[in-house]
């Protein structure tokens, strides 16, 4: 009996062992730093990869979690602002990080020598999840 009561606690065991969650969690006090880019010359393709290609380099910068880049989505919605170049979000875990982040020589560089002299316009959102 003993051993019956052993196998059936075992097997339960393993069986609810698959119901736990795999879920990923996101960061305590975690940040998305959205940055769209309007183009001084609207649309021209060259600067749109200038701004990608440079954008990418801001991966190695300590403290940055992930880094996603695209162009906006046309859209026939009114709700909808299509109107910048690029996008840019950014993922850290706390507003330290991306205070490092922003003070990093590399993004500093970044901003000073490829991004404002392409951009006529820069918008930021910081959003804390």
């Amino acid at each position: 009996m003993k051993h019956l009561f052993n196998s059936i606690l075992l097997i339960s065991l393993v069986l609810l062992g698959g119901c736990a969650s795999t879920a990923e969690t996101s960061p305590p006090n975690g940040i998305k730093h959205i940055v769209l880019v309007w183009l001084e010359n609207t649309g021209n393709q060259q600067d749109r990869a200038e701004i990608i290609k440079h954008s990418e380099d801001l991966r190695s910068i300590p403290g940055l979690l992930d880094l996603q880049v695209g162009l906006s989505v046309p859209s026939d919605r009114k709700i909808v602002d299509d109107s910048f170049d690029v996008g840019l979000v950014m993922t850290f875990s706390d507003q330290e990080s991306m205070d490092a982040y922003i003070k990093h020589p590399l993004h500093q560089q970044k901003v000073k020598t490829h991004f404002a002299p392409l951009s006529r316009k820069i918008l930021i959102y910081d959003i804390r999840y």
